[in-house]
């Protein structure tokens, strides 16, 4: 059986819409106590309908915060050594054809070979000045400014922008042998103790802490120093893991109370 409805039908546009993630306040819940009247001709903007909430990058201290860069961007940070074993080539690479090459000549009727100037020369050579070989990278600047300033979001934002295999770069370089210095290695120390600190890119920090380790566990043993940071380091990590194992056997708790409520 069918019916038919004669005259107009008016819909809510918020059926239709999509629904604000805006949290309530307590104007808005008292608003929604009383019954509210549609005036006629009254329309719902779009600016209205799509206005999406922005959550804060940290909820609150106790709490802490994924980041948001790709699984591959960290997860492979232990096994670097196993991917390039299994990505070298099996056959050496063949040597290219002997392509042609042009020498450079003096303009004029008689062809006749230019020779490189003295200036032409010093810029060509390749023997590298010691200077040049003890300049630091971007990353390991900042992450000395950082140790002084204290503010370490500079040095953390260089490091998420490296691909896996620079990060090692990176990281190996903070070592005297690498070029770096034991005051490298205490700051880098103190950027994971702050980023532990404030709950922020909690999978990152612990990624990052433990490729330092494999590179740098026995050059940080024989440093007093560096090890004093490090238990101190050790200590945050402990009470950080027992927060969320509370939080968790609390959860699950309450899961199975759900679960054995319902049945």
């Amino acid at each position: 059986m069918i019916y038919c409805v004669s005259g107009p039908i008016r819909v809510s546009a918020g059926l239709w819409g999509s629904a604000p993630s805006r949290p309530t306040t307590n104007q808005s819940r008292r608003r929604c106590q009383g019954v509210t009247v549609e005036e006629p001709g009254q329309e719902v903007t779009s600016g209205e309908a799509d206005d999406d909430y922005e959550s804060a990058e940290q909820l609150g201290a106790e709490l802490v915060t994924l980041s948001l860069l790709p699984g591959s961007r960290w997860k492979s940070l232990l096994h670097l050594d196993v991917i390039k074993r299994r990505n070298k080539p099996v056959a050496p690479p063949a040597a290219p054809a002997a392509a042609p090459f042009f020498l450079p000549t003096v303009p004029g009727l008689t062809p006749r070979f230019s020779s490189p100037t003295a200036t032409q020369q010093e810029t060509q050579s390749k023997v590298l000045t010691w200077g040049s070989l003890t300049q630091r990278s971007e990353f390991s600047s900042a992450l000395e400014s950082a140790l002084q300033s204290g503010s370490f979001d500079r040095p953390l934002r260089l490091l998420k922008d490296c691909g896996p295999a620079a990060l090692s770069v990176e990281l190996t370089c903070l070592s005297s042998e690498g070029g770096g210095a034991s005051s490298l290695l205490l700051a880098f120390i103190h950027m994971i103790d702050s980023m532990l600190a404030s709950g922020r890119d909690f999978d990152l920090a612990h990624a990052y802490l433990a490729l330092f380790l494999k590179l740098h566990l026995r050059l940080l043993s024989q440093d007093s120093v560096a090890m004093a940071a490090l238990l101190c380091l050790s200590s945050r990590l402990e009470a950080g893991w027992a927060e969320l194992r509370a939080s968790f056997d609390q959860s699950l708790c309450l899961l199975s109370y759900a679960k054995s409520a319902l049945l």
